[in-house]
């Protein structure tokens, strides 16, 4: 599993995009995520067991007769074969890795302190959604309307034409609000603006919600890629354990 869990990471693949797991990723999709994400599972719970096995081991060395198993199951800087800080290294993976709701999902969502450009990403999504807000309590003030009156339709992340902007005919707006559309007639007729102020912060979240997603997709070869670079900690630990 090691040795899988090393092709999965970012550095298993080459520049042309070529490689095995891309070609499994383009050919068959859903399925090798679930491979991933389970893969990854089982090697983090078999990790786990095989410190909590030489723990037991561990706390009762004292009474241990075999030299080797007594050097197996203590710490490097002790002067034992098991590596030093391995609970901690492992804690931060298992707290990145929801291996419930992976296995309930099928897939993995990046965690904050994972991917720096994912985490922008999310940032830039709520300041701009924030933006959004809060130029509508501005235009709400300008145009001394309640605010029920205002509405944006369209904000769900996959919607098209985004936060367009809802307000009853009867409404009298400033020259930049361009209609693009209407429903209703007559009174009860609601035009939908577009303004050059929504048109930018629009354009902007569209960029960041693209980069979000490119980061949930690259989110399961990112901590494989971080839990690679400590490969010689999990392959100690492994082992150790066999050997226990």
């Amino acid at each position: 599993l090691l040795t899988r869990v090393h092709s999965m990471g970012m550095g298993g693949g080459t520049a042309d995009g070529n490689a095995p797991n891309d070609r499994a990723i383009l050919y068959e999709g859903v399925t090798y995520n679930k491979r991933k994400v389970a893969d990854f599972s089982k090697l983090l719970k078999g990790l786990s067991m095989a410190e909590r096995a030489v723990s037991s081991f561990r706390n009762n060395n004292t009474h241990l007769r075999s030299a080797l198993l007594k050097n197996a199951t203590t710490v490097i800087s002790e002067g034992g074969y098991f590596p030093d800080g391995f609970s901690e290294e492992l804690a931060w993976f298992e707290e990145r890795f929801d291996i419930d709701n992976a296995k309930a999902n099928g897939s993995f969502e990046p965690t904050r302190g994972l991917d720096e450009n994912y985490d922008g990403a999310c940032d830039a999504v709520e300041e701009i959604q924030n933006a959004l807000q809060d130029y509508e309590r501005e235009m709400i003030r300008e145009l001394h309307i309640p605010p029920k009156q205002w509405t944006y339709a369209n904000t769900k992340d996959a919607s098209k034409d985004k936060y367009l902007i809802e307000l009853p005919v009867s409404i009298p707006v400033p020259p930049d609000f361009e209609i693009k559309g209407k429903r209703g007639s007559g009174k009860k007729q609601i035009n939908k603006y577009r303004t050059p102020a929504v048109a930018e912060l629009v354009v902007a979240l569209e960029e960041a919600l693209e980069e979000r997603n490119a980061g949930k997709d690259r989110g399961m070869a990112v901590l494989c890629a971080k839990f690679d670079s400590r490969r010689g900690v999990w392959e100690a630990a492994a082992q150790v354990a066999a050997l226990v």
